[in-house]
């Protein structure tokens, strides 16, 4: 519930920063936003941030269940929630074991990590392209920076809690070799 929360608030602030700028609502030439470069660096950031939402939720909650693992703590998870995040049928929920279902919800994730990275590597490319005057438009390449700027603040979110996630589903497994 709160992913939806915070996905719908940044979705509609957003689309109020944009559409504030392109109707002209707010005397923009008074305000920080009439910087074209801040005003890359926002959508870029918020951008992303929409786009790493379920990303950043889904690591963080992998790294929780985790942590009831290894910390004896089993009894607090419910299983059906993992079910339904993971993308595994709750009809079957009792056939799993947690550690299971904690390893296929992180590979459940993988396809958008990739379309997530895909994306940052792109921005990043153009940005490079314009960075060492391969691409030379005076007036864009400062924009594209911002933007990739922007961008890189949700990557790096994702980038770590990435990290965390896989060596608490490491630690996870490894529990189980000792047992």
């Amino acid at each position: 519930m709160k992913e939806k929360i915070l996905w719908w608030s940044v979705l509609l602030g957003l689309a109020c920063l944009v559409a504030f700028t392109v109707l002209g609502v707010v005397s923009l030439t008074e305000t920080v936003f009439w910087n074209p470069e801040t005003f890359a660096f926002i959508l870029g950031l918020f951008g992303f941030w929409l786009f790493a939402n379920r990303l950043i939720f889904g690591y963080s909650g992998i790294i929780e269940v985790a942590k009831a693992i290894i910390d004896k703590r089993e009894e607090e998870v419910e299983k059906e929630k993992i079910c339904q995040k993971a993308g595994v049928s709750a009809e079957n929920v009792n056939e799993y074991s947690l550690r299971a279902l904690v390893f296929m919800w992180k590979s459940y994730l993988e396809p958008f990590k990739f379309s997530f990275f895909l994306a940052f590597f792109l921005i990043l490319a153009l940005n490079l392209l314009f960075e060492l005057n391969i691409i030379t438009f005076v007036s864009v390449a400062p924009i594209v920076k911002a933007f990739f700027l922007g961008s890189a603040i949700p990557a790096l979110f994702v980038w770590s809690l990435e990290f965390m996630a896989t060596y608490y589903v490491l630690e996870v497994m490894k529990g189980k070799e000792n047992k």
